[in-house]
């Protein structure tokens, strides 16, 4: 789950980008009775590298990071955990051009591995770049549904508006 308000729901603000990362896996750099810190730093090396996030210093606080390497690090580290089902809530919001662009292909290559994406989005381009399907949905109801081959920016626009019209 990469929720869409990345500062209040999925980092810690407080700690490095290496302790946001690697969180959900201290298990595996546990040994005895405490956390294994070369492992858990080449660990996040690694993965700050792999996905290109800047800059690299694993030992900075992420809440000086921008906001796009932010999210970059909250991707990581979701899609580190190799999940069945990736859910996404807004993952551009708020990141600039370059780590949108970033972000896209780091989502349609999970898909590719093998991964079910789900997104939720209010950005017509996203969603028309990433989705083979696409639910338009207006107060908690489905409103209109498109099927790969329908699915354009300006065909989810006209029913989004359709939809507001609506109700």
């Amino acid at each position: 789950m990469v929720p869409g308000n990345r500062q209040r729901d999925a980092l810690w603000l407080d700690a490095t980008a290496s302790e946001n990362l690697t969180l959900p896996f201290l298990r595996k750099f546990w040994r005895l009775i405490r956390v294994n810190r070369s492992r858990e730093r080449r660990f996040a090396e690694e993965t700050l590298r792999e996905y290109s996030v800047r800059p690299f210093r694993p030992a900075l606080e992420i809440a000086k990071f921008s906001g796009g390497n932010q999210q970059k690090v909250v991707m990581a580290r979701a899609l580190r955990q190799n999940p069945g089902v990736l859910l996404l809530h807004e993952p551009t919001q708020g990141v600039d051009v370059g780590a949108k662009k970033e972000i896209l292909s780091l989502v349609r290559q999970a898909a590719d591995e093998g991964a079910a994406v789900v997104v939720f989005s209010s950005d017509c381009e996203e969603v028309a770049q990433l989705c083979n399907r696409v639910h338009i949905m207006r107060y908690g109801s489905v409103t209109a549904t498109l099927a790969e081959g329908e699915i354009s920016e300006d065909r989810i626009l006209a029913l989004s508006q359709q939809s507001a019209l609506k109700k």
